[in-house]
């Protein structure tokens, strides 16, 4: 069944969900058996990537905006809990496994894995703008290398943390890197200085946990565990050049993984207790995306703002009524910033 955003026609509209005066549609773009969650869309916006968890292995797999599956890639016994990197191009996007491989995989179906060897288990890879290299991290430290494995891994400076330092936040330009390191947010400018405290363990977080900068602007969210509400993770909007920070309405559900628009820095969608939730540059809720499931998780911007992906579980997929997570789409009734 061809499905998704360029085939509007074909398409059954799941459910609508009011929030004041706006409305959000929401599309299924695939129909599997096996989970599928960590979608990312290509700076294009042509295709989206994302991670597709099996007994047998996980695997990256891409597919156009509208569902069409063009590849997939990927070893038995893999497991990814990481979101893929798409190189600048928009014709490579890549991703780690725990096992230590780093899988790259081509818009044209083309794929090809290299061995690392990095103390440590890989979390995360992001492909950097320039010069063909990615920044993989892992639970002992940040490192640069060449995509194709042929040089040496470069250390980053970093403040030592024995939990691992993901995720981490790369500029749009690729010259400022944040990470979480032992309950406080770092940013820096250089890969050999460890960089400057953003935000610390204070009286509302006693452990911030993730940060997500926005692409062109000096704004980030921020995750951390709230020490005043039995455990529960909260979210603030920052101002990175003055260190401040502004709680946001997340429902009172656990935040988890932020997406940014890149055509207008002024909306951010957030993940929040199976529910993904779009605000504006001020941090003021604006709406629910999600409709009526409260299981949705991993929300990816599509460049051109025409709407936010996510993975949920809200139908089965499979014959005998299990539930796999997949990939929908929320229409946005209007571009951010207009």
């Amino acid at each position: 069944m061809r499905s998704g955003l360029g085939a509007m026609a074909a398409i059954a509209l799941l459910s609508c969900t009011s929030w004041g005066d706006s409305t959000s549609s929401c599309l299924r773009l695939t129909f599997a058996e096996q989970n599928q969650t960590h979608p990312v869309y290509s700076p294009s916006g042509q295709f989206i990537a994302f991670i597709e968890q099996d007994a047998p292995g996980d695997r990256g797999v891409i597919i156009t905006r509208n569902g069409d599956r063009i590849g997939a890639a990927g070893r038995g016994g893999d497991r990814v809990t990481c979101s893929p990197s798409w190189d600048p191009t928009s014709t490579k996007v890549c991703w780690v496994t725990e096992q230590g491989a780093l899988w790259t995989l081509d818009e044209d179906g083309t794929a090809a894995s290299a061995s690392l060897a990095l103390p440590g288990t890989p979390r995360q890879v992001i492909w950097q703008p320039r010069g063909g290299r990615v920044l993989i991290s892992t639970d002992v430290g940040i490192y640069s290398l060449p995509v194709d494995g042929s040089g040496p891994p470069r250390r980053l400076e970093v403040h030592a943390n024995p939990r691992g330092f993901s995720p981490m936040s790369l500029s749009s330009d690729g010259g400022r890197l944040a990470y979480a390191s032992d309950g406080a947010i770092y940013l820096t400018t250089s890969p050999t200085s460890p960089g400057r405290a953003i935000g610390s363990p204070d009286s509302q977080c006693h452990a911030y946990t993730g940060i997500w900068l926005a692409p062109r602007t000096d704004q980030a969210v921020v995750t951390g565990l709230d020490q005043r509400g039995k455990g529960k993770t909260r979210a603030f909007l920052m101002d990175v050049a003055r260190g401040t920070m502004a709680p946001l309405d997340t429902l009172n559900l656990d935040a988890d993984h932020v997406t940014w628009s890149t055509l207008a820095d002024s909306w951010f969608a957030l993940g929040a207790g199976g529910e993904i939730l779009l605000y504006d540059g001020c941090g003021q809720l604006l709406r629910r995306l999600t409709c009526d499931d409260g299981a949705g998780e991993y929300p990816a911007f599509d460049p051109h703002a025409q709407c936010v992906v996510y993975c949920s579980s809200r139908q089965p997929a499979a014959r005998d009524g299990r539930s796999a997570a997949n990939l929908f789409a929320a229409l946005l009734t209007s571009a951010p910033g207009a």
